[in-house]
């Protein structure tokens, strides 16, 4: 039993494996058995209400409900479940009784740390084996939206991607489809080339596909940006294009392969649109060959960069490009930067592009938590060979 001081036997701690595995926000509580005690006064907080409501789990126990239940409310507007406006600031044991009567109010909260904005939909549930006593519970609103919002601009993406795909690998078999009957009936070696090339194009988009729909990004690996740029430099079709990998670039908790395959897929970028001997270098004062594409991999106050000396991105494109299906070449299947785009958020990460001060292309990467110590000492980017490029 809880008394007046909050003691209490772990017999009457919840369920723990579910109390405490709950996803959202969930509060215990009782009618106090002090005679001096006033109302309800709480049992136990499982660990998401303990970190979303910012309070200590043994410091809140036998408190007085309204205390802890709905500290740092900051706005007492909103709509209840039913549209009805909630003009007064809500207290625990109101929220108990409005709940069991069938209403679920949202209630406007703002989190102490970072000043974050959330909402909660407060449910009651009544715990019939010991009279008095119940939860509350705080289904996350904005979590929910957060992940409603995820979840359509994914699909979009894929509903872009089907369409890019079906569009652009139905051209290219119907160039081999041509070039075949044409080599029937002339023999002419040319139309084989031609239909190999198509074909080669087809496999391209069809790798492309499987990346964007593909396995998710596990960011479990410690890797060293500096050695993943270059395994994937090496993996790329590069011509006369000049890498210059920064020493200081750091290591990071990331997904090697995904990593790899963001890398490439920015290099053919600055390749296709930059110019055309794969010649790597460590010295960001090397020369580079007349006409070639200098790409530069450097680390950045909030995490790295990627940059060229090619044409860069008109202003006006430079939310456009990582769009599924958006490109300014016949080549491309425009997935590219998409993918990009997808790998950089599974970790956790933001990437924008801007001009790189001489009118070249600036792919800047940030929210990216850097490695130290021990843990920096463990990186590796794994056979290049595995998984490169799928």
């Amino acid at each position: 039993m809880t008394g007046a001081d909050g003691d209490r036997s772990d017999d009457d701690r919840p369920p723990t494996t579910l109390f405490e595995s709950l996803p959202d926000p969930v509060l215990a509580c009782e009618r106090t058995s002090d005679p001096d005690g006033d109302g309800r006064v709480v049992r136990d907080v499982n660990p998401a209400f303990a970190a979303a409501f910012a309070v200590e789990r043994d410091g809140v126990v036998g408190t007085p409900l309204d205390d802890v239940a709905l500290t740092g409310v900051s706005d007492a507007g909103g709509d209840d479940a039913r549209g009805r406006e909630v003009s007064d600031p809500p207290t625990a044991g109101s929220l108990l009784g409005r709940a069991r009567d069938g209403d679920a109010p949202v209630v406007p909260y703002r989190r102490e740390a970072g000043d974050e904005a959330r909402r909660f939909r407060v449910r009651s549930v009544s715990d019939e084996s010991v009279p008095g006593r119940g939860y509350l519970v705080f289904d996350d609103v904005t979590a929910l939206e957060r992940r409603r919002a995820e979840v359509a601009a994914a699909l979009a993406d894929l509903e872009r991607v089907a369409s890019v795909a079906s569009h652009d690998i139905r051209n290219p078999l119907e160039v081999a489809n041509i070039r075949l009957e044409a080599a029937r009936e002339t023999g002419e070696d040319v139309h084989f080339e031609k239909v190999a090339g198509a074909l080669d194009r087809v496999d391209t988009l069809v790798r492309d596909v499987l990346a964007v729909g593909g396995e998710g990004v596990d960011p479990t690996d410690a890797v060293a940006l500096g050695a993943v740029a270059a395994a994937a430099w090496d993996t790329v079709e590069t011509g006369d294009a000049v890498l210059v990998v920064d020493e200081e670039l750091p290591t990071v908790r990331g997904d090697a392969d995904r990593l790899r395959r963001l890398f490439e897929n920015l290099f053919r970028n600055s390749v296709e649109h930059g110019s055309t001997s794969s010649r790597a270098s460590a010295d960001d004062t090397a020369e580079r060959a007349d006409g070639a594409v200098t790409v530069t991999v450097a680390p950045d106050a909030d995490g790295f960069v990627v940059a060229d000396d090619g044409p860069g991105v008109p202003a006006n494109a430079r939310e456009r490009v990582f769009e599924a299906g958006y490109s300014t070449g016949s080549e491309n299947s425009g997935l590219g930067l998409s993918i990009v785009r997808r790998i950089a958020r599974g970790h956790g990460w933001r990437v924008t592009v801007a001009d790189d001060g001489d009118g070249g292309a600036r792919f800047r990467f940030t929210g990216v938590e850097r490695l130290a110590g021990d843990d920096a000492d463990e990186s590796g980017v794994g056979d290049p060979s595995d998984g490169a490029g799928e």
